[in-house]
């Protein structure tokens, strides 16, 4: 990974787990919000029909709302609201963890990928900051066997 592409990695994981933090915390005080409303809506509905004080566009209002979350009794309100998950993919130790494990190779800086057979280096994109092209070079040779096959030297 080249050296400036490291350094946006760190703030865009760091900023990605916040997004997912804020998502919990907006999933729950979604629910809240939207299993309060179903409650005093079927609360409503339920002690107003009985008191027969609703007229019937008040009456419909309040059952579409219902029947849109599928809620018949408080013990669906449970269903209608969205599943929260109980954690984020990832937390600040996974990040820590991962940036260690990351080396920064600067730009036409020759670096072995497998010991004595190949390597590359990288070469500047300039399209977008710390992209770059990758320039692989291959330090094998080919030699004949007696059933003049090829094989790699050193493996």
């Amino acid at each position: 990974m080249t050296p400036l592409s490291m350094n946006l990695l760190v703030p865009i994981l760091n900023d990605s787990l916040k997004i997912q933090r804020s998502q919990i915390e907006t999933i729950k005080e979604c629910n809240k919000k939207l299993g309060t409303r179903l409650q005093q809506a079927l609360s409503q509905l339920t002690t107003k029909i009985k008191r027969d004080k609703l007229k019937g566009n008040t009456i419909e209002k309040y059952q579409k709302f219902l029947d849109m979350y599928n809620v018949k009794k408080n013990s669906d309100i449970r269903d209608a609201l969205m599943e929260v998950p109980t954690q984020t993919t990832f937390d600040d130790h996974d990040i820590l963890q991962t940036i260690s494990q990351i080396r920064s190779i600067d730009y036409e800086q020759e670096f072995e990928l497998s010991k004595g057979l190949w390597s590359a280096k990288f070469l500047q994109a300039g399209h977008v900051p710390g992209a770059a092209q990758v320039l692989m070079n291959f330090n094998w040779k080919p030699y004949k066997t007696d059933k003049y096959h090829y094989k790699l030297l050193n493996t």
